[in-house]
Order: structure tokens, then C-alpha cells, then sequence
């Protein structure tokens, strides 16, 4: 490890600490964590306060919950704006462990996402829901819109703790355009399953089970966390973001902003020699070869920059989608490949 990546990883951490500090004046004592038996109350925690005659403080409008969705979605812009950059692409690493080491076990998975996802859920069905629950979640939308899917290949705890455990080797498990349409297809499955779950318990109850939440903080409500953790571990050491693939549910609905007008894409800015060196360097297979073309999905894509990076010719680049620049396209019918 060079001495101007060591310096890198510390800036990053810096930036970490210094966002958490800014919000440190909105946090009150008071203003703790949830303990793991009230993580997922209905009822948010804002709004229990009580009058002054009650003796008891009532709580900020800051918690710290909101503080650290801010945190994270500042993170993401942040990372947007590296992205855009071939010198600073290569903060990706430090963002990522940045995350693992901040939002992961400094933070013990708290704030969860998915979390946040469930509740907008919950609304959605017409649940009375805290607007602060909803803020992680919803405050990436335009993140993604604007930046692309940064939060998931630059921020998210979960992406950095499946990246940091995989090792790449000879076995090619589910890399085929087949088994990215049967994982995509399994999260739709689960993301069914998910909202019918909420709407019956009306209960969000991701982290008595969220295999994350136990990696982190090394304990479990329930022996399914650490089955879940133990199939998340495995996995991971051969498949490249196991979870991110195949199950979250926050990475299916941000790839449905990459199919909004306008939206951030990764794309062809002109005509492709097609040396395939794009695919090869796409882990989360969002550019799928196909015999001598290959084809491009954003909805799949986490905005790494690998692809940018490694084409030779500058041909992969961050665009706006529009008819020109799809969101989704084989490398022979885009527009610039195509002759005038």
C-alpha cells in the first residue's frame, strides 16, 4: 500500500468524522440510539416528548438517526462529484472503507437503510409514518438522479463489507446475462414479499434478522441473523456483492431512476471498438458480453467507474440518458455505433 493511498484512506475518514461533527450540535444526550428490542417501533421515538412539566427533555429535531441518513446521502454526493474525475475515481476504495469502518461497526449498522425502506413501505399503504424514517431512503432518489448510483458502489456498508470479502478466482459463479435476469427477477420476488410482509405486520422487522446488523455489532435478536450472516459470508467469497445482487431491494428501486429522463448513465460517447475490456472489468456484471458485443445496463450498474477507466479510447462516459444515451442498450443498436 503506497503512502498516497494511506493518506487517501485518512482524508476520507476525516471527511467521515468532520460530517458527523457538524451535525454533533443537533444530537443531544438524550438523543441515543434505539436499544436492538425498540429498533423497529412503529411509533418514532420524536414523538413521545412529553411537556416540561413531565421533567423530561423534549427531543431535538436532529436525532441522531437523521443525522447520520444526512450523513450518508452528503457522503453520496461527495462521491458523485469523485466519480467525475479520473484522478479522484480512485477514492472509490477509501469511500468504501471509510464506510465499513463509520457506518459499519463505529455505527453498528445504524441507521439501516432497508429499514427506511420499509417504512416508505409503510406509507405507501397508508401506515402513519415518521418523514424523518423516510429520509435515507428518499433522500438518495435524487442523489441517484443527479450522480448515478453512487450510493451503492461508493457508500453503503453493506456493498463495502461483500466487496472487502470477495475473492476474485477461477470460479465465474452467475456472471451469464441468465443469471442476471433470474437474480433480478429474485429480488422483484422479494421485494413482493417484502411490502406483503410490511402491510400484514405493519411492523418493520429487518433488523431482528439483518444478517449486516450482526456482522457488525457480533450479536443477534434471533439465530436467523447469524444463518443469514453465515450464507452472506460464504457467498461473498465467490460471487462478487451476493446480496446487492440478488436480494436488496434498495439497489432494484434506485436502478429504476437510471430509466427516468435526464437521469445519470453510463453510456457510449462514441463509436466502440468493442476490445470487450468494459465487460471485463464490470464485477457487478451490469455489461453483459454476447458473443463479439456485449450490452449495457444501467439499472445493474453501481457507478464504480471501471468501465470508464479502462476503455481505452474514452468511449464509456457518465451521460444523461435520452434517446441518444439509453438507459439499457446492446453495443451494435446505440446510436453512435450505428451508420449516418
Amino acid at each position: 500500500m503506497n503512502n498516497s493511498l494511506i493518506i487517501r484512506m485518512i482524508a476520507a475518514i476525516l471527511i467521515f468524522s468532520s460530517l458527523s461533527g457538524a451535525g454533533a450540535a443537533f444530537a443531544q444526550d438524550s438523543d441515543e440510539f434505539l436499544p436492538p428490542d425498540k429498533a423497529n417501533a412503529i411509533i418514532d421515538d420524536d414523538s413521545a416528548a412529553t411537556s416540561p412539566a413531565d421533567n423530561v427533555r423534549t427531543r431535538p429535531f436532529f436525532t441522531k438517526n437523521l443525522k447520520w441518513a444526512l450523513i450518508a446521502i452528503a457522503a453520496s454526493i461527495a462521491a458523485g462529484f469523485c466519480l467525475r474525475s479520473k484522478r479522484t475515481r480512485s477514492m472509490r476504495i477509501v469511500f468504501l472503507l471509510a464506510s465499513l469502518i463509520v457506518l459499519g461497526f463505529y455505527n453498528g449498522a445504524c441507521p439501516c437503510p432497508i429499514l427506511s425502506v420499509m417504512q416508505t413501505v409503510r406509507m405507501a399503504v397508508g401506515e402513519a409514518v415518521n418523514w424523518k424514517n423516510l429520509v435515507y431512503f428518499v433522500g438518495l432518489i435524487p442523489v441517484t438522479y443527479i450522480f448515478g448510483k453512487v450510493w451503492c458502489g461508493w457508500v453503503c456498508h453493506m456493498g463495502a463489507l461483500q466487496e472487502f470479502i470477495f475473492l476474485p478466482s477461477r470460479f465465474n459463479l452467475f456472471r451469464s446475462a441468465r443469471a442476471q435476469k433470474v437474480m433480478r427477477i429474485t429480488r422483484y420476488i422479494l421485494l413482493v414479499a417484502l411490502i406483503v410482509w410490511v402491510a400484514i405486520t405493519k411492523s418493520p422487522k429487518w433488523c431482528v434478522y439483518d444478517p449486516f446488523r450482526t456482522a457488525f455489532r457480533l450479536s443477534s435478536i434471533t439465530p436467523v441473523g447469524w444463518y443469514l450472516l453465515g450464507l452472506l459470508l460464504i457467498s461473498s467469497l465467490f460471487i462478487y456483492r451476493p446480496f446487492c445482487r440478488a436480494v436488496c431491494p434498495i439497489g432494484l428501486m434506485l436502478g429504476w431512476v437510471t430509466k427516468i429522463p435526464g437521469a445519470s448513465v453510463i453510456g457510449l460517447g462514441r463509436k466502440c471498438p468493442k476490445c470487450m475490456s468494459c465487460v471485463k472489468s464490470c464485477r457487478i456484471d451490469a455489461i453483459i458480453a454476447h458473443d463479439k458485443t456485449y450490452s449495457v445496463d444501467n439499472q445493474e450498474c453501481i457507478a464504480c467507474g471501471e468501465c470508464i477507466d479502462t476503455c481505452r479510447i474514452g468511449g464509456m462516459r457518465l451521460l444523461r440518458k435520452s434517446k441518444t444515451h439509453p438507459s439499457s442498450f446492446s453495443c451494435d443498436d446505440h446510436p453512435c455505433m450505428l451508420d449516418k
